[in-house]
């Protein structure tokens, strides 16, 4: 007659007062999304502002939380285990496929057993589709002309089977060439994706982000098109010209000579128009590439162009690019419009030409009714792949010159490469530096020997090449001339991978990925749990700051951390860096755009995080440079003053100046 009952909850033992409790162990905890915490009240003294991001955030959709609950099982430890442990998908290219140097070759030969297998397919449509008309002539001249209906029969029957066996064929062809597209199209942009991350800064530098996304989109979708669609139709014509002119030539070798009249013609007005379109299409791509580039240049420029009134001009301007790629594909639509219908001319008129003078001759005994229908058959079989191959030649040029396109960027060789060799110690530069290939008389645009020890920060104009320094000692870049040394091992010969994990980045605009705050700050230490997330993001004091951002820790972040304070975006790369536990830390003018307390905050962040550790900031504000124990004066990518702060201002020199110019004396 008693009731046992069961009560899991956080405060079950204070609302219910039972007479056992039981305590489980803490679950294991994820960076992304800790299982069983307040994710916002983890933000430390500061919690109550978190704890009221929290509460506004329970009262969300039901179907939000659930997204974000089914986002918190995707990064749970043991699922990833367990998917970790299962075999690899039979359809995922193996890492050398999309690692080894580009080529045609190397491309098809990871899908050859695909190919070949194709291939045969294809070859047994080709083959019952020109048997067909064998066995119509066979019922014409055996079954109708002697009234034989058995004979009839039979031999639709086999027609019938031979229909079939062509339409599994064709059924087999779809699917192979399928495959083969989406294997070939999946190894492409893993091969770009992974090639990408191997280029240096300068190519992003130079070239638009329109023309790199017109690689991964526009050119990948248009050789999509073509391998799934039109690499088959052209196989299959190929074949069935070769068939079907052998077949020609045995049904009846006149008729077949009659045919051949019309076949010079329309080689050469294939060749003409082959010419033409691919002019065409090669100018349309590169147009097609410029526009794209223009129009994400024109989006995220909008605000700006809207503020200054300048809405016209731009649109002008785009009208033009967009007018200038609309004549081009005309002016290629138009070519085929002209090319296909001639070539259907030149195929009624050879049809014409072989029924007029066919039923002559079977009409003088010379061939038998079923020959003459048999002809005309293999005619229609013959003339109907020309066509086809010319509707696909369309996409073949659009295919090629995306290919192109794709190869170029792929064989593009980094100017950064891999060495060898660990380094550790201090880093230093004695080098100089000049973007692109420089005149040999030129000058360099940074000429600077600096060893960093502790904290260094480098005070300078626009241009004085601070932010040169940066990138040279993260090795964006390497010098033109001389080095840049770890312990005095030149950073060329060290693992690329070994030092970037020595160093932490945090620079002026911190780009913020699309995720969470949790996300965003385990981004380089993606294994890192919760606890350690949040212990560096105190280490560099900034549990208050994450307490102001609604949802936490936990709080969604859209592309480029949209939504978010500059602080905020700052204090999220700072703790980025600093859970990586760089053994250097590089900032470029991270308080730039900070004013007021939200700057305090990061100042005080930039100090707790550089603490203890060598350090390079590129100091806007004169008063980061103030707390740095060296302060080195750029001026034209040349050093024109070095020491402490107090040392500096008691010379009267440059940095002086510009002290009391910003009103700090």
């Amino acid at each position: 007659g008693t009731l046992t009952l069961v009560v899991t909850g956080h405060r079950a033992a204070a609302i219910l007062a039972p007479e056992t409790v039981i305590t489980l162990p803490e679950p294991t905890r994820s960076a992304l999304w800790p299982a069983g915490a307040d994710l916002t009240a983890a933000a430390g003294p500061a919690g109550s502002a978190g704890s009221a991001g929290s509460a506004g955030s329970a009262g969300s959709a039901e179907s939000a939380d659930l997204r974000r609950w089914e986002s918190a099982l995707a990064h749970d430890p043991t699922l990833r285990a367990d998917l970790a442990a299962l075999p690899p998908a039979q359809e995922q290219p193996r890492i050398g496929e999309y690692t080894a140097p580009f080529s045609l070759r190397s491309l098809f030969g990871m899908v050859r057993g695909l190919i070949a297998a194709t291939v045969v397919v294809l070859l047994v449509s080709v083959a019952a589709d020109v048997t067909l008309p064998g066995f119509i002539r066979h019922a014409v001249d055996t079954g109708v002309a002697t009234a034989r209906m058995d004979v009839v029969w039979r031999t639709a029957a086999a027609a019938l089977c031979v229909v079939l066996v062509s339409w599994a064929a064709q059924a087999a062809t779809e699917i192979l060439t399928a495959r083969t597209g989406e294997r070939l199209l999946y190894t492409l942009r893993l091969r770009i994706f992974r090639h990408l991350g191997t280029l240096d800064m300068n190519y992003f530098e130079t070239t638009s982000t329109g023309r790199i996304l017109t690689r991964m989109t526009t050119d990948i979708d248009t050789c999509s098109r073509f391998l799934q669609t039109g690499l088959a139709q052209a196989i299959v014509s190929v074949s069935m010209l070769v068939g079907v002119m052998v077949m020609l030539v045995v049904t009846d070798p006149t008729l077949a000579a009659v045919t051949a009249v019309i076949l010079p013609v329309i080689l050469v007005a294939a060749l003409v128009f082959r010419r033409i379109v691919s002019r065409l299409y090669r100018e349309s791509r590169q147009t097609a590439s410029t526009l794209n580039a223009s129009f994400h240049e024109d989006v995220a420029g909008l605000p700006t162009a809207q503020v200054y009134g300048y809405d016209a001009a731009t649109l002008a301007r785009f009208t033009g690019e967009s007018d200038h790629y609309r004549r081009l594909r005309m002016h290629a639509q138009t070519t085929v419009a002209v090319f296909f219908p001639g070539i259907s001319f030149l195929t009624d008129l050879a049809q014409a030409v072989v029924l007029g003078i066919g039923t002559s001759m079977v009409a003088r005994g010379e061939v038998s009714p079923g020959v003459l229908v048999a002809f005309s058959l293999y005619m229609t079989q013959f003339f109907g792949p020309v066509q086809q191959l010319s509707q696909v030649y369309d996409q073949f040029q659009q295919a090629l010159v995306s290919l192109h396109r794709i190869g170029d960027l792929l064989r593009r060789r980094p100017s950064i490469t891999d060495g060898d060799r660990q380094v550790s110690g201090t880093p230093a530069i004695n080098a100089t530096f000049s973007y692109g290939t420089p005149p040999p008389d030129a000058r360099p645009l940074l000429d600077v020997d600096l060893t960093f020890h502790g904290t260094t920060a480098l005070v300078g104009s626009t241009g004085a090449g601070k932010s040169t320094v940066i990138k040279l000692l993260a090795r964006y870049y390497d010098p033109t001339t001389g080095a840049v040394t770890v312990g005095g091992t030149d950073l060329r010969e060290a693992r690329l991978a070994d030092w970037r994990r020595q160093v932490g980045v945090v620079p002026q605009e911190a780009y913020l990925f699309a995720g969470t705050v949790a996300s965003n700050i385990a981004y380089g230490r993606p294994d890192a749990d919760w606890a350690e997330v949040t212990a560096a993001v105190d280490r560099i004091g900034g549990l208050p700051v994450i307490a102001t951002i609604p949802g936490g820790f936990t709080a969604p972040v859209r592309e480029r951390g949209a939504g978010l304070s500059a602080g905020q975006r700052q204090i999220i790369a700072l703790a980025r860096a600093e859970l990586t536990e760089p053994r250097v830390m590089l900032l470029d003018e991270a308080t730039a755009s900070l004013t007021g307390q939200v700057e305090q905050d990061v100042v005080a962040a930039i100090a707790a995080a550089t603490s203890g550790r060598t350090s390079v900031i590129v100091a806007h504000r004169l008063s980061t440079a103030a707390r740095a124990d060296r302060v080195v004066v750029l001026d034209h990518g040349r050093v024109v003053e070095s020491g402490t702060h107090r040392e500096l201002l008691a010379r009267g020199g440059r940095y002086a100046a510009l002290w009391t110019a910003a009103g700090r004396a």
